[in-house]
């Protein structure tokens, strides 16, 4: 498991850092975050953040995000995959092979 706290983006540009995804990651400090996915591999991943928050149903219901061979996308952070405790997300991925990660606050 790896822990990704949030990069800030500057107005004049910022070099994101990526980190191997692992079979489940952490973002620290998500709100207002999103998951930056870097997929180099030659398949298509799906990210998935599980739920945290009940909705009005009373169900957790995770968040789903399919990522393109050789794409590079952004997978916001929806407020019901956030811990209202520690304020953080988990996050897992179909395939980590090839994928690279990073937490960006924008």
């Amino acid at each position: 498991m790896a822990t990704l706290n949030p990069q800030s983006v500057a107005a004049g540009g910022t070099a994101i850092t990526y980190t191997p995804a692992t079979a489940s990651d952490t973002i620290t400090n998500a709100p207002g975050t999103v998951l930056r996915v870097n997929n180099s591999s030659g398949a298509s991943t799906t990210v998935t953040m599980t739920g945290q928050v009940n909705c009005s149903q009373g169900a957790k219901h995770d968040a789903t995000f399919t990522v393109a061979a050789g794409a590079v996308e952004d997978c916001p952070v929806p407020s019901h995959c956030i811990d209202p405790t520690t304020e953080s997300a988990t996050v897992t991925y179909s395939a980590t092979t090839s994928i690279t990660v990073a937490a960006v606050k924008q």
